[in-house]
């Protein structure tokens, strides 16, 4: 049987996260401040030192502030938080205040936190990996610092990049 990428990838699919980034200053080529976005690619990359890959839109607001050093929240997302899922997935920093309306809190170095997320990794970006024209999107590369898991979830399963399907994305890819 053949069949396509989407369908590969819908049989992998993997748990969507929230990124969050810490403060950029402004510059010609980027709007600067906090922002966040919807990740569906990323995985653990490294084990020692532990590391995380994060693909995130070159369109993206998030990919115009995502600088090396700055700080960084990765927040699983359970299907009970779908809302904040689209509302990440379907928003840009380019032209609306993603965190209006969201229950945050400002962490180290004032990375935005999602309170309602509570399973997540604060680290620093160790790396910003652009492969040029041969992908639409940068690597990220998390240095976690501390991880933060619910000792109780209300909603234990998480959301998967599949079941994002019909969100429109705030910028084509």
């Amino acid at each position: 049987m053949t069949g396509s990428v989407a369908d590969f990838t819908a049989r992998a699919s993997g748990a969507l996260i929230v990124l969050t980034v810490g403060s950029a200053p402004a510059s010609d080529s980027s709007p600067g401040g906090p922002s966040g976005c919807l990740v569906g690619f990323w995985s653990q990359c490294s084990i020692h030192p532990e590391a995380f890959a994060v693909w995130v839109s070159k369109a993206n607001h998030t990919a115009t502030v995502a600088e090396v050093g700055a700080p960084v929240v990765m927040h699983l997302v359970p299907r009970g938080k779908a809302d904040l899922a689209r509302w990440f997935g379907e928003t840009s920093g380019d032209d609306t205040d993603t965190f209006a309306g969201t229950r945050w809190e400002a962490g180290p170095d004032d990375v935005p936190v999602l309170t309602s997320l509570r399973d997540r990794v604060l680290g620093r970006i160790g790396q910003v990996v652009d492969l040029g024209d041969r992908a639409d999107h940068v690597c990220v590369v998390v240095e976690p610092l501390l991880v933060e898991l619910e000792d109780d979830p209300d909603d234990p399963v998480l959301l998967r990049l599949d079941e994002a399907a019909d969100f429109s994305a705030a910028h084509p890819a």
